[in-house]
């Protein structure tokens, strides 16, 4: 997917020999036109809950709803809760970007295909604190034949 490439691309860099880049490394204005698929999550507690910080304006519109300030244990997305936090359970273990793809059940209950990239963030460069994702929502638009 473009937008996941062009998000690493972006990530890769602010690394500077790191394991992964901190929150304050990362600049919304230099991804402009990535924020309307970006999500920012924290993680939170022991055991760890994921907090949605940031919320773009794609990612709500696809998931009917602006989950930003929500924890993920607050959202019912059926099924695809388990995916989610499988997501985020192996971004924080492993440290590492997490790349995929998924089908879901967007709004309107259509489903869709999106392919997706989290991006783990440290303050202290060891430990997963947040991370920054994108989801990449085209592929879907192009199986029903619909634009924005």
């Amino acid at each position: 997917s473009p937008a996941v490439q062009a998000l690493y691309a972006y990530w890769r860099p602010k690394q500077r020999g790191r394991p992964m880049p901190a929150r304050a490394d990362a600049d919304p204005a230099e991804i402009r036109p990535l924020l309307p698929s970006i999500i920012v999550a924290e993680y939170v507690g022991a055991p760890a809950r994921v907090r949605y910080r940031l919320v773009g304006t794609l990612q709500a519109y696809y998931n009917g709803l602006d989950y930003t300030g929500r924890y993920l244990d607050e959202i019912d997305w059926g099924i695809e809760n388990e995916f989610v936090r499988l997501v985020h359970d192996t971004l924080r273990r492993t440290a590492a970007p997490v790349i995929g793809h998924y089908q879901w059940g967007f709004r309107d209950n259509v489903r869709g295909f999106a392919e997706f990239g989290a991006f783990p963030l440290s303050e202290d460069g060891t430990t997963v604190a947040r991370c920054v994702g994108i989801d990449d929502f085209v592929p879907f638009e192009s199986q029903l034949g619909k634009q924005r």
